[in-house]
C-alpha cells in the first residue's frame, strides 16, 4: 500500500473511530439503533479472551469492518458510477447507443430493474468496459498474507507471513492483457457477434475470484446497473463547452482527456474532477455540474 493509500485509510480509521465512541457514550444494550450499537452488544457480552469479540479486540475488529463497509459497500459502487458517466461524456456515441436501447426496450418513464439486464445487452456491455478501463480497485480491496509458511506461484515462490495483492491494472488493460486495442473504449467487445448478447471474458475479475472473492459483487453489480440505467434513460451527460474548448487548446488533446479518465485515489480510484453539462432528456432544461476546481 503507497502513502497515499495509507493516509487514506488511516483518516477512515480515525473517522469511524470516533462515531464508535459516540455510541459508546449512550449504548443501551435494550436500544440497539443500528449495526454498530449491535456490534457493541455482543463485546458487553462477551468474556471469552480469545474471541474477536472481546474488549479492545472486539474495538478494533468493529473499526475494521466499518471500513470494509464503506470501502467495498460505498465507495466502490459511487466511484463506478462517477466514472461511468465521465466515459459517458466523453465517447457520445456510446451514451446515444445506450439510451437508445433502454428507451427501446422500457420507454422514457418506467425505472430500470434488475431484471432488465438481460433485455439491455449493449447497456451491460458499456458497463463492462467502464469497470475494464476504469479499474476501481487497482490492488483488490483486502490484501492477504500467507501466514501458514511459503506459498508457490507458478515458478516464484511467496516467504511466510508476506502480502500477496493483485495487479488488476495488467490484467483488465495492459499492453499483454490480451484485450485487442486495450487502450480503446469499446463496449462491442463483450457482444457476441452471433447472438448479440453479453459475452463475459474471464480474465475480467473486477471482484477478484477464488475464494477470496467478494461475496457481495452481485448487489454491487446490480446497484450499479440501475443507479447507471436511470441516469442516461433521463439525462445526457456531456463536457462543457469551456472544457472541450480546452481539450482542443492543449498541445496534446488526446493524452488531456486519458488522464482525466486516468482517475485518481490509493486502496480505490475516482475519475478526476471535471466540468460536465447534464441535460434532461426531451426537456429543454440544462443542469451543469462544475466540479472543475
Amino acid at each position: 500500500m503507497d502513502d497515499r493509500a495509507r493516509l487514506r485509510v488511516q483518516a477512515m480509521k480515525t473517522l469511524l473511530s470516533a462515531e464508535v465512541d459516540r455510541h459508546q457514550k449512550v449504548f443501551e444494550s435494550t436500544n440497539q439503533r443500528d449495526f454498530i450499537d449491535a456490534f457493541l452488544a455482543e463485546i458487553s457480552g462477551t468474556s471469552d479472551t480469545e474471541s474477536a469479540f472481546h474488549e479492545s479486540e472486539g474495538r478494533e475488529q468493529l473499526v475494521q469492518t466499518l471500513i470494509d463497509l464503506f470501502v467495498a459497500g460505498t465507495e466502490t459502487t459511487s466511484a463506478s458510477v462517477a466514472f461511468a458517466v465521465h466515459y459517458m461524456a466523453a465517447h457520445r456515441e456510446v451514451q446515444d447507443r445506450v439510451r437508445a436501447e433502454i428507451h427501446d426496450a422500457l420507454g422514457h418513464d418506467r425505472f430500470p430493474e434488475s431484471s432488465d439486464r438481460q433485455d439491455l445487452p449493449y447497456t451491460e456491455a458499456a458497463l463492462l468496459e467502464v469497470v475494464r478501463m476504469a479499474n476501481v480497485t487497482p490492488r483488490g480491496l483486502l490484501p492477504h498474507a500467507n501466514m501458514a509458511g511459503p506459498v508457490k506461484i507458478g515458478p516464484y515462490t511467496v516467504p511466510e507471513a508476506h502480502t500477496v495483492q493483485a495487479s488488476f491494472g495488467l490484467l483488465f488493460n495492459g499492453a499483454d492483457s490480451g484485450w485487442a486495442d486495450p487502450d480503446k473504449f469499446d463496449p462491442d467487445r463483450f457482444i457476441d457477434e452471433e447472438s448479440g448478447k453479453v459475452q463475459r471474458v474471464a480474465r475480467l475479475i473486477p471482484f477478484s475470484t477464488g475464494k477470496r472473492q467478494c461475496p457481495a459483487e452481485t448487489l454491487a453489480t446490480s446497484q450499479v446497473f440501475l443507479f447507471f440505467a436511470a441516469l442516461i434513460q433521463r439525462f445526457k451527460f456531456e463536457p462543457v463547452e469551456e472544457a472541450e474548448k480546452a481539450k482542443k487548446k492543449a498541445k496534446k488533446p488526446a493524452e488531456l482527456a486519458k488522464k482525466l479518465l486516468a482517475g485518481a485515489g490509493g486502496v480505490t480510484r475516482s475519475p478526476l474532477p471535471e466540468a460536465i453539462k447534464i441535460t434532461r432528456v426531451n426537456s429543454k432544461r440544462s443542469l451543469v455540474n462544475n466540479n472543475s476546481k
